[in-house]
């Protein structure tokens, strides 16, 4: 039997996903539009059973899809269920008017929508309909117990097969002309009485139903002429509708059993979606909703294993960050992959789970690949706000044949987590900068404490004032002495030396701690002409790409960032032995990224950084401590033997 068709209209999607759930579950078929104009177009591919339609859509309503749809002959009779968010009485009196068969407000109750969906389709169905499933129930109750059939048609074989496996049903004899016609040949089979004499079947005691399914008029004479005076015959065209009629109870019953079945899975799935929904809903960190992410997921499909991946926006760079019994430690060694490779972006590009069969028959590159115990698996996109966040692997050990319900939850899942992560982002970005605010106002306490302070500029004069008195003073005192103090003369000049170093070093000094006035005024500019002085400098070549509009930033925050960059550019001179160092700007609407990359050794850095010694470590604290001061985030990705890669992240406050 067909499932009925009901055609839902609402621009909201969550709702549409609520009410197809709860429809699915009853066995009906859900087809979907988000517009007036797309539900139009999909009645006339498809005509319902029943509409349930939105009133306030944008472009065009639903009284307007409501006139059109009762325009068309054919579509007349097909009922409209309404859905508003308003509780107008005008709108209620103004849709029974028009027909409407009833009017539900939101928010509402899916399982009273449900009701109402049933009674209206019953309402319909009886009045359209001459036979219902009930008179054909009662006519089944009537059929005799003593039972013999005469002929061999389809239906009588049928009829046959059905009754034998009923014990409210005696199957007393067979009768025709052939001896071997299958009717016969399986009486003989069954032990069940079979002539080609016609009268030897009559005259069996308790007979009170003949099936009459042969043409031959002359046997019809001889029964009716012979037959017990209780004895009922069914004819040809009669008894073929009578088998219809069982053949309706059976697929009746299997339909029952297929329906109690499938809700007790739907029930099943309702636990895990609630499950799930409210781990996720009740996480607050971006961490703990992945987790719940992942472990709900993996039930749903009973999956082995599990791994979520996160795109890093600064690299476009997958990040294996949450596994479900799955080794992270397996991807170290893997070669990173970008947003643009692997069988994530395929997935990412359809918007929906993307099923695998089988890993090793795939060409592109798999973050999966080689990796044991990993057959199939289902790769599943999660988004925030439609920008791509991260991606799901599920895996099995075997190959894995994925249902569209498993599909459909996994993807209701994921819309969930995706709600859960802006959420939980949103959470995070909001304590870091409350921490931010904290440490700041922690800083300005202690400098309000401090000595006033002298402009760095001004120690520079007065510094430099004292070494040119100074050099001033050995060059007089050298003039003065006479050739028998040469070795004194030698000791004076190598202290001017010296002196003038010192000089030298200490406007090196200043010109790395206090931007020019062009660099306070342009930071990209300061920028590319400070990556120039640093290639001859060092011999380092060095490229500048900057992508992303033009934004003038607030002075403190272009000179702190200009500061991070300086002490990162100092240790790649210092530390990396690079050949060549890239440094990237872009710059966003609402955040500025920076990340600096050179060719240089690389290095382990979990071994590194807590082998450093103090005053090494001050260094990248001391960048850390910057970013953090503006709400931003400073991080190091380094291997060994493939360079390194400092990423800055930071926000831009609104004006």
């Amino acid at each position: 039997m067909s499932k009925e068709k009901i055609l839902l209209v609402d621009d909201e999607k969550n709702i549409i996903t609520l009410l197809q759930l709860h429809l699915d579950i009853e066995g009906y078929k859900t087809i979907v539009a988000y517009n007036g104009l797309d539900a139009l177009k999909k009645i006339s591919e498809e005509i319902p059973d029943l509409i349930i339609l939105d009133i306030m859509m944008p472009h065009m309503n639903g009284w307007e899809v409501y006139r059109r749809i009762k325009d068309r002959r054919e579509l007349t009779d097909i009922p409209v269920i309404m859905l508003t968010a308003t509780s107008g009485k005008e709108d209620i009196k103004r849709g029974l008017e028009l027909g409407v068969v009833d009017y539900i407000t939101k928010p509402f109750s899916a399982e009273k929508l449900v009701e109402v969906v049933k009674r209206v389709l019953k309402t319909r169905k009886t009045s359209t309909t001459t036979i219902t499933m009930s008179d054909k129930n009662k006519l089944l109750l009537a059929v005799p117990t003593n039972i013999a059939i005469v002929g061999s048609s389809p239906s009588g074989i049928s009829i046959l097969q059905f009754l034998i496996g009923d014990s409210k049903f005696n199957i007393k004899a067979i009768a025709d002309s052939d001896e071997n016609s299958p009717g016969m040949t399986l009486a003989r089979k069954l032990n069940i009485f079979s002539t080609t004499n016609i009268r030897e079947l009559l005259r069996i005691e308790e007979l009170q139903l003949i099936f009459m399914l042969s043409d031959n008029n002359e046997l019809l004479n001889i029964i009716e002429e012979e037959k017990h005076r209780e004895v009922e015959i069914i004819r040809g065209d009669t008894a073929n509708f009578l088998w219809y009629l069982i053949d309706q109870s059976i697929e009746l019953q299997e339909k029952q059993r297929s329906l109690v079945k499938d809700l007790n899975s739907r029930v099943n799935d309702l636990e895990i979606l609630y499950e799930g929904s409210s781990r996720m809903g009740a996480a607050i960190y971006v961490n703990s909703v992945l987790n719940a992410a992942i472990d709900t997921m993996t039930k749903t499909v009973k999956a082995d294993s599990g791994l979520v991946i996160l795109l890093d926006e600064e690299t476009d760079e997958w990040i294996a960050e949450v596994g479900f019994n799955f080794p992270l430690d397996i991807l170290k060694d893997k070669e990173p992959l970008n947003f643009g490779q692997g069988m994530a972006r395929l997935a990412i590009k359809k918007g929906q789970p993307l099923v695998i069969k089988d890993i090793a028959q795939e060409k592109h590159r798999f973050i999966l690949s080689d990796i044991p115990n990993i057959v199939s698996t289902i790769i599943v996109p999660l988004f925030i706000k439609d920008k791509t966040f991260g991606v799901a692997y599920l895996n099995h050990s075997y190959r894995k044949e994925y249902s569209h319900e498993e599909i459909y939850l996994i993807s209701v899942l994921a819309s969930q987590s995706s709600i859960s992560l802006e959420n939980a982002r949103l959470y995070e970005t909001v304590k870091q900068k409350h921490q931010a605010v904290e440490q700041l106002l922690a800083k300005l306490i202690h400098s309000s404490e401090a000595v006033a302070p002298r402009s760095l500029s001004d120690v520079q004069n007065k510094i430099g004032l004292s070494i040119n008195e100074t050099i001033a003073e050995l060059e007089a005192l050298h003039d003065s002495l006479t050739d028998e103090l040469n070795q004194v003369k030698t000791r004076i000049e190598e202290m001017k030396k010296i002196t003038s170093t010192s000089m030298d070093k200490m406007y090196k000094i200043s010109e790395v701690s206090i931007p020019s006035e062009a660099e306070k005024i342009e930071l990209l500019s300061s920028l590319e002409s400070y990556l120039q002085k640093f290639e001859v400098e060092t011999g380092i070549l060095t490229e500048l790409m900057i992508s992303g509009g033009k934004k003038k930033l607030a002075e403190s925050i272009e000179i702190t960032i200009f500061r991070i960059i300086q002490e990162a550019l100092k240790n790649v001179k210092d530390h990396s032995k690079a050949s060549n160092v890239r440094v990237r700007v872009k710059l966003l609407s609402d955040q500025f990224n920076v990340s600096i990359e050179d060719d240089g050794l690389g290095f382990d850095q979990a071994k590194i950084l807590s082998s450093l010694n103090p005053r090494k470590q001050s260094g990248l604290n001391s960048m850390k401590e910057k970013a953090s001061f503006l709400g931003g985030t400073f991080k190091i990705k380094s291997y060994p033997g493939r360079g390194t890669v400092i990423l800055l992240r930071i926000p831009i406050p609104s004006q």
